[in-house]
């Protein structure tokens, strides 16, 4: 299925009604990804995120969508299966730095040599990595440690790195074994800061009520609230965490560029797209409306809002503040 990003007028009026009074001034995107087909091989899958975006595409588009606000993003990789890793790491830093105050975050697949993880840091100096259960032999049922097995958290470490990650296994953290592994790494490994995508991927609240006890106890632990549209989910990381460790993000441009919603049900979610009716607007805009009305239920305020829009991840990617 091809992607096109697109923006309605029924988009604008959420935009006007709901959200422009909600959104600070300053907006860090923590989770957007770029793409170029420049990358592929004759290996490379065919994929929904094979979706032409290079840094410029994702400034337009965040533009577009958060109208008169100053924008920095952390720029990921997509990750598409088969593609010159290589290729694309570098290419991912290049663009990063044609904008001020952007970070980039480069695909790691497992079997990649912890020492080229290292001799790649020190030439492109990208400040994040994301592993991603399509790499993986289980995929969907991979373990944490199969996800970024241990010799690449060391090197890591020695990098001072930040691992994106999309955690794995349907459970996600209500997985006694990916919390136990995630126990391990960040007790051993303090210079490697863990942020857990997609409020810790719970997009449904019953996957975090009872792990966000623990996780808040663990040391080195970020999160991003990309694409969550479940309210209860970012209202448990805004009750119980500490919210200096939450930053803002889309999962820009495909999947938050989207028109359509994530839905909870039993333990698990689906994605429901927009089936030619009116009222769908795109999942970034739902997300935000979760987001409001957790931030109401919670009751903050506008310091802290424009933390999480913004200071947080400048804080969090090790950046001045400017």
């Amino acid at each position: 299925m091809a992607f096109s990003p697109s923006y309605t007028e029924f988009d604008r009026m959420i935009w006007e009604t709901e959200l422009a009074d909600f959104v600070p001034e300053r907006v860090f995107d923590a989770h957007a990804h770029i793409w170029s087909e420049a990358n592929v091989t004759a290996a490379t899958a065919a994929s929904l995120l094979r979706h032409e975006a290079d840094a410029e595409a994702l400034f337009r588009w965040g533009k577009t969508v958060f109208p008169g606000r100053k924008l920095a993003f952390m720029m990921l990789g997509s990750p598409v299966c088969g593609m010159d890793f290589d290729a694309d790491r570098a290419w991912c830093v290049k663009e990063s730095r044609r904008f001020p105050d952007c970070v980039c975050g480069v695909l790691l697949p497992p079997w990649m040599a912890p020492e080229k993880l290292i001799s790649e840091y020190q030439r492109l100096r990208f400040r994040a990595v994301k592993p991603y259960l399509s790499f993986t032999e289980h995929t969907t049922e991979s373990f944490l440690h199969e996800l970024i097995p241990e010799k690449l958290v060391e090197a890591a470490d020695q990098c001072s790195l930040t691992v994106v990650l999309h955690v794995s296994r349907p459970e996600c953290f209500l997985d006694p074994e990916n919390l136990r592994d995630l126990k391990y790494y960040t007790g051993k490994y303090p210079h490697v800061t863990w942020q857990l995508a997609h409020c810790a991927r719970s997009f449904n609240n019953i996957l975090l009520e009872k792990p966000v006890q623990q996780l808040k106890e663990l040391d080195h632990i970020t999160y991003d609230l990309s694409a969550v549209c479940d309210d209860r989910s970012m209202y448990l990381l805004f009750r119980h965490e500490n919210r200096s460790r939450l930053m803002f993000g889309t999962d820009a441009i495909v999947a938050g560029g989207m028109h359509g919603t994530y839905v909870p049900f039993g333990h698990s979610w689906a994605f429901v797209p927009e089936k030619e009716r009116q009222g769908t607007t795109l999942v970034c805009y739902e997300s935000l409306r979760a987001m409001r009305r957790a931030a109401d239920m919670a009751g903050l305020d506008r310091k802290d809002l424009e933390a999480i829009f913004y200071d947080n991840a400048l804080k969090n990617y090790g950046m001045e503040k400017k």
